[in-house]
């Protein structure tokens, strides 16, 4: 196997030396989440080919002000490039005495750069962050190179702060080339009690809200993969929630604690919502996805003498890690919200159905059709989910 190493910037973490690189070999592994495209050095270099992270990663950035992160698919992004918000030269400091704590300064600079991430999606939105540190390839007939993305970025000692190369811009798909128009349609008996309708994709939980016309949706997508679809009616809300797989299908969950993950759910995140339970958990030991029920059942201060009976009710789905110490959220995304006004208003019960859920779009059927005839009672549906009530979690799974 031909091994190429091109040592084309430096990188420091943690006080240790790490070197970003590019290595081109034979036989290049496949990845799940990977697209064509075209990535571009700061120095002006370009490489072409099939790029993709570690694994089936998706790419991971944090966003500053709200201490949220995001991921995305390549499937679902146009563009990100970085942009250097700060270049300096830091002073080098040294321990002043083997086995002290103390430090002085060497006499020496080494540059660096502070740099950010925007992310431009298909969907004619940008977000802007910090990239979780990581490895990306590209990869061609010939060969495949790699490359780190970095959100601090050191160079040598004495050298030049304009020496420094990094990852300037990423572009995906090849010019010319006609995109794809994925679509999720389809129709509610009686068409008078179809509300609104969206859908999320199960590997980033995007939601996308469609349109909505004489008891017919039509719901706009901008990548391939499996969906899951909501549909809000008059008496209740249809949902269902899949696999975390990054792709359009995975294996059924297994030994899921559901009673574990219910807990945390209940005595974390104590904001504005005075409770909150578990509608649906699915998962493994590993990693989970849940659908979060939070209400605010206490009078807030500004309600206190407008209108005290005032409840409030925010449904959400959450993205959940097991890190071997305690459960994480990675991600959550409002799925609903809700006022009522006085004790006597109820609330849409959140009900499971089969039909919302693994549509599949790829490149040779990017359109597919959900219809839903509620004529009869919801209550004969199959995966009837009942509302929960505050505070009792119904998080189902083996125990």
């Amino acid at each position: 196997m031909k091994i190429k190493l091109i040592i084309t910037l430096a990188a420091a973490c943690a006080g240790c030396l790490i070197f970003m690189f590019s290595i081109a070999t034979a036989g290049p592994p496949t990845a799940k989440n990977a697209a064509q495209g075209t990535l571009t050095l700061s120095d002006g270099s370009t490489y072409k080919g099939k790029i993709y992270l570690t694994g089936k990663k998706p790419l991971t950035i944090y966003l500053k002000k709200s201490r949220d992160r995001q991921t995305f698919l390549f499937s679902e992004i146009r563009s990100f490039e970085f942009t250097v918000v700060k270049a300096e030269k830091k002073k080098k400091f040294i321990f002043k005495e083997s086995g002290k704590d103390e430090k002085i300064e060497s006499g020496e600079e080494r540059p660096r750069l502070d740099i950010t991430i925007t992310v431009n999606l298909k969907s004619g939105k940008s977000v802007t962050g910090t990239v979780q540190p990581t490895t990306i390839y590209i990869e061609n007939d010939e060969e495949r190179e790699r490359f780190q993305l970095l959100k601090l970025l050191h160079g040598e000692t004495g050298e030049a702060l304009e020496s420094l190369v990094y990852v300037k811009k990423i572009e995906f798909g090849e010019p010319g080339e006609k995109e794809v128009r994925y679509k999720i349609t389809g129709a509610v008996k009686p068409a008078s009690v179809l509300v609104e309708a969206a859908a999320w994709h199960r590997g980033t939980l995007t939601i996308y809200k469609g349109k909505v016309a004489a008891g017919k949706y039509e719901i706009d997508v901008p990548q391939a993969g499996a969906y899951d679809i909501m549909l809000t009616l008059n008496s209740e809300i249809l949902f269902w929630i899949g696999v975390y797989d990054n792709g359009a299908e995975g294996p059924e969950p297994e030994d899921l604690v559901a009673c574990d993950i219910a807990t945390f759910i209940e005595t974390t995140d104590k904001d504005f919502f005075d409770t909150r339970s578990a509608l649906k958990i699915i998962g493994d030991n590993k990693w989970a996805m849940a659908i979060v029920d939070k209400w605010r059942t206490q009078p807030t201060h500004y309600n206190k003498k407008e209108n005290p009976d005032a409840r409030f009710r925010r449904v959400d789905v959450w993205q959940l890690e097991h890190t071997n110490v305690r459960w994480r959220i990675m991600k959550r995304v409002n799925l609903y919200r809700e006022k009522l006004e006085t004790k006597e208003s109820k609330s849409r019960p959140f009900r499971m159905d089969k039909t919302m859920g693994g549509v599949v779009l790829t490149e040779e059927k990017p359109e597919a059709a959900r219809d839903l005839d509620v004529t009869e009672s919801s209550l004969e549906r199959p995966g009837e989910l009942p509302e929960a009530p505050p505070g009792k979690p119904t998080g189902e799974g083996k125990k």
